[in-house]
């Protein structure tokens, strides 16, 4: 998506920024349904099991890593589309350019 200096732009911005928890939210039920699927057959995987529990582990940290990086986001992308909007009612002429 490119992102201009108007309305719909800082809108655009302003949608994401409340979607985001959802897809976090996304993010850490499927993760755990992931582990919860592992955790059933677990003593089932045979001489691999030590592999596959790192990789759960593995998973899980990467899935705290990106849930923790998108919280971030919803503020910064708010703060810009805040900023377009000041920049667009003190300069109406240079909107869409």
């Amino acid at each position: 998506m490119k992102i201009s200096l108007n309305e719909k732009s800082a809108q655009a911005m302003r949608d994401f920024a409340e979607a985001m928890p959802f897809a976090i939210n996304n993010i850490v039920e499927e993760t755990q349904r992931l582990i919860d699927v592992y955790n059933s057959v677990s003593d089932q995987v045979g001489p691999h099991q030590q592999d596959f529990e790192t990789m759960m582990k593995l998973i899980s940290q990467a899935q705290a890593d990106a849930a923790d990086a998108i919280k971030a986001l919803p503020p910064k992308l708010r703060y810009t589309a805040d900023k377009i909007d000041a920049f667009i009612a003190t300069h109406p002429e240079a909107v869409g350019k």
